[in-house]
């Protein structure tokens, strides 16, 4: 949906700056961006109409205040639409569809708030050579159920070798070779032994490994009803993470502190100096006001198991408040604790 710009001037005091802007779009899109039509979609603002100055070239403009320019651009217009009637219909009405799918898949809906910062996506290149993911749809930033599942997955996996007592000096190794026995066989039907696993497939540690675990068919077999196995598919539906109302963007920054030590060839490194000058690198980031709608559903709704469904609900909500979601979780992004009712 597009239609003519109401923010502030303060953008068009930005086109002064910069009165050509090339934009990877044609023609008339690009003629129809310069008179003032902004689209509502901020996804799509983000990944199509950031500014490059007419005939710029790496080494003519600072590459990094041109990145500063188009993040603090974005956050304004997101921020001078934050009372448009336009907009809050836009999001109440994804608010509306996606609660109604989650309910329609027999979902437990619960609400969380970032505890600072968190930014899912910054893989993705784009014009800022750091992404975030957005609704494509209705272009508001989203944590993908994949990243969802792989969180609550990575949980129960550590919890399950908690249980068996893993030594903490093999514990990469056993993670893995445990995955790999899990994901292997069918469901096992209650009371029956899980698959042994192949001979060249033993797990590391003791003998009495697999018999420990038979001890612990119970979470052996819920493990497998939720997330699956390489032969059948898991019954815990994901959903991808919304915000609850609208969101808040806001610039980040991280420094490389010797550029000429990390852009040097291997072999001909050059020496990590004080006297180097940090380059700056600007992001887009949620900031901790946006409170997020999370939902755990089950394939067949009708035939839901509760308390795997509470397990798995569970394990995610661990998952976000002690191990955080998305980039630089090391740093303090990504964790999320209860709140944003």
């Amino acid at each position: 949906m597009n239609r003519r710009d109401r923010g502030p001037r303060s953008d068009r005091q930005d086109r002064g700056r910069d009165p050509d802007p090339v934009l990877p779009l044609p023609a008339q899109t690009t003629l129809s961006y310069r008179e003032g039509v902004r689209p509502v979609n901020v996804g799509l603002l983000f990944d199509r109409y950031f500014r490059f100055g007419a005939g710029w070239k790496l080494g003519e403009v600072n590459r990094e205040s041109i990145k500063k320019l188009n993040c603090r651009g974005l956050i304004r217009h997101l921020r001078a639409n934050a009372d448009d009637p336009d907009w809050r219909e836009l999001s109440e009405s994804h608010r509306c569809r996606w609660e109604a799918a989650a309910v329609a898949n027999g979902a437990t809906v619960f609400s969380m708030q970032p505890e600072w910062r968190f930014v899912v996506g910054v893989g993705r290149k784009t014009a800022l050579e750091a992404g975030l993911t957005f609704n494509r749809p209705w272009g508001f930033p989203v944590v993908p159920g994949s990243a969802l599942k792989g969180l609550a997955r990575s949980v129960a996996l550590r919890e399950l070798a908690a249980e068996l007592g893993v030594i903490e000096g093999n514990r990469g190794d056993f993670l893995q070779k445990l995955q790999e026995w899990l994901e292997a066989g069918l469901h096992p039907a209650d009371g029956e032994r899980p698959q042994e696993p192949r001979a060249e497939e033993c797990l590391p540690g003791p003998a009495s490994l697999r018999t420990e675990l038979s001890l612990h068919l119970q979470t052996v077999n819920r493990f497998r009803r939720v997330f699956g196995t390489t032969r059948a598919a898991g019954q815990a539906v994901f959903f991808d993470a919304i915000p609850r109302g609208l969101p808040c963007l806001e610039m980040d920054i991280v420094n490389v502190h010797h550029p000429g030590y990390y852009q040097s060839e291997p072999g001909h490194r050059q020496p990590p100096a004080d006297w180097e000058d940090p380059v700056p690198s600007f992001f887009l980031t949620v900031g901790s006001d946006t409170a997020y709608l999370f939902a755990v559903g089950w394939r067949s709704p009708q035939d839901s198991d509760g308390p795997d469904q509470e397990q798995a609900v569970s394990w995610l909500r661990q998952g976000l408040t002690a191990h955080g979601i998305g980039a630089k979780t090391a740093a303090g992004y990504g964790y999320f604790v209860p709140g944003g009712s």
